[in-house]
């Protein structure tokens, strides 16, 4: 049996490190996560992460619309979000 000595990867710089350490302390205080996030753009249109706690029956129903759409989880959570979004707006009356 082949037995592999060493590490594939060289240890982590400390500003990779502080990084890393940021990250995952941002990950567990979803406030501090807010404030540091920057919109990504993507072609015109910016657009920033959204974490969503969902019961997994939700995950399960949008599972099986990705393997019958071959849509992606993002694409279908955008589709069933954007019409109950534009009609909060409309009953709070913010139209855009």
């Amino acid at each position: 049996m082949d037995i592999k000595k060493g590490f594939s990867k060289p240890p982590l710089s400390q500003k990779e490190r502080e990084k890393l350490e940021k990250k995952f302390l941002d990950g567990a205080n979803p406030d501090a996560q807010e404030e540091h996030e920057e919109p990504e753009e993507i072609g015109e249109l910016k657009t920033k992460t959204l974490i969503i706690r969902a019961p997994e029956s939700y995950h399960k129903n949008i599972l099986k619309i990705r393997k019958v759409t071959g849509m992606t989880i993002n694409g279908i959570c955008l589709e069933l979000l954007w019409p109950a979004i534009k009609q909060k707006l409309k009953d709070l009356g913010i139209d855009q």
